[in-house]
């Protein structure tokens, strides 16, 4: 088992843009990991909370020399799996992916506002930058460089978790919900790195303990 922790607190300066469902590993766990792969494309992984059996089906990206039990990963995936605190403990396997089908059609809604924003465009490009989606789950869209907004998937075809791979996905919308919805998060420029961290974290965790 390994301690999660936010991509946020990466030792190492890495670019981070747009939405990701790539982990980083340590180095000597990468290895053996990657032993077990062949011929496969994308690196799939099951991260398990034992605290709840929470699972999420993520992809390794880099590993680390950092430390033997750290795993880093999106903020929004340990919002998923409800890691705290405290309480980051996770098991990692290689995930069984062959009989896992390919998305064809999402349904989306928007738990931000949206009035002005190409929403569709944005959400598209970001789930260009994931390997699966899954049913129920909620996921950070950036509008532009001062506005994130969430939106919840509420339906997956043809399965509820189901591979992304390159080609178009039809995407839909829940667009009764646009009105009466909660502010977006807004970033302002004025910001340090580190408090536009705390902003989005802050942010997130609040909708989840709500």
């Amino acid at each position: 088992m390994f301690t999660a922790k936010s991509l946020l607190f990466y030792p190492d300066d890495i670019q981070i843009t747009g939405l990701s469902d790539e982990i980083i590993l340590p180095s000597a766990h990468f290895m053996e990991l990657l032993e077990t792969f062949h011929d496969e494309t994308v690196l799939y992984v099951t991260l398990t909370n034992p605290r709840n059996q929470l699972r999420y089906l993520a992809t390794i990206g880099l590993s680390h020399d950092h430390d033997l039990n750290t795993v880093y990963m999106p903020l929004w995936i340990m919002d998923q799996m409800q890691l705290i605190e405290g309480d980051n403990t996770i098991i990692i396997e290689k995930a069984d992916v062959m009989d896992l089908p390919v998305a064809t059609r999402i349904v989306i809604k928007p738990l931000e506002p949206f009035t002005g924003a190409d929403l569709r465009s944005c959400v598209e490009e970001a789930l260009m930058n994931l390997h699966s989606i899954q049913e129920g789950m909620t996921i950070p869209v950036c509008i532009n460089e001062s506005w994130i907004i969430l939106v919840y998937l509420e339906t997956v075809e043809p399965a509820a978790l189901s591979r992304i791979v390159s080609g178009e996905v039809d995407v839909e919308f829940m667009e009764e919900e646009e009105v009466d919805l909660p502010k977006p998060i807004a970033l302002t420029a004025a910001l340090t790195a580190e408090e536009r961290k705390k902003q989005v974290r802050d942010a997130w965790s609040k909708r989840i303990l709500s």
